[in-house]
């Protein structure tokens, strides 16, 4: 989950972009590094335990490119050049996962974070200076719907160390 400020360099680059799907809102910007999906009530507090042993150093994103998913249908924020220990910290989210039956996405990871959904077509001229952020840490997040619309709430964040 990024931090305020990050959020509100994400949600001024969002605010440009024209009609022609539905914007999310700033309050659920996020990068999912592992999708879950329905998580049994009773494996939370092991997950949580088994998220607890990952410790990496804070590391440096830059958020710097945009793209269009068309078969998803989504306008996405990204970044051109992923860090190492990003994907260090993806592979030991799907090692500490494996345990519990989830198993790792067959394609690469790409990190995104959603600024709109449903659209149909590519949005052209959308331009913008990157967006530093510090990368402190990972959460665990539950995908509510409310009044049809999903709500993102974090259920516990782990710090990084270093």
């Amino acid at each position: 989950m990024p931090d305020d400020l990050v959020r509100q360099q994400i949600a001024k680059i969002a605010a440009q972009i024209p009609a022609g799907g539905q914007k999310v809102k700033a309050s659920n910007f996020h990068a999912t590094l592992v999708f879950l999906g329905e998580v049994p009530v009773d494996q939370i507090e092991a997950l949580e335990q088994a998220a607890k042993q990952i410790n990496i150093a804070p590391f440096d994103l830059k958020l710097d490119s945009r793209e269009w998913w068309k078969t998803s249908e989504l306008t996405c924020m990204g970044s051109s050049n992923i860090p190492e220990q990003l994907n260090v910290l993806v592979s030991k989210l799907n090692e500490i996962l494996e345990p519990f039956g989830y198993s790792a996405e067959q394609t690469d990871f790409q990190l995104h974070i959603t600024l709109m959904r449903g659209v149909k077509k590519p949005i052209n001229h959308l331009s913008f200076k990157h967006i530093p952020w510090l990368v402190r840490g990972f959460s665990l997040v539950e995908s509510i719907v409310v009044s049809g619309e999903s709500e993102y709430r974090v259920i516990q964040t782990w710090d990084f160390v270093g």
